[in-house]
């Protein structure tokens, strides 16, 4: 499995390098994750509400209000 280091924020809608912006994603996820984010329209504030960016506070996809709690059991 080939790692990636993910902007838990996209650049693109105004996140930072700093550490705390970034996570490890395998690279179909990465890829999935950024398919998903160049769809949203929401304003980057609600990245904090979706599981992409933050799967430790939230189960939910935001953009499609998918709950993918099973799946990401499952990876565990």
């Amino acid at each position: 499995m080939r790692l990636v280091w993910d902007h838990r924020i996209p650049v693109e809608k105004g996140g930072n390098s700093a550490d705390d912006n970034f996570q490890a994603l395998c690279f179909y996820c990465n890829k999935c994750k950024w398919q998903i984010c160049n769809l949203c329209n929401y304003a980057p504030d609600k990245c904090s509400e979706c599981v992409l960016a933050f799967p430790e506070v939230t189960k939910i996809i935001f953009p499609t209000q998918e709950n993918i709690e099973d799946r990401l059991n499952r990876a565990n």
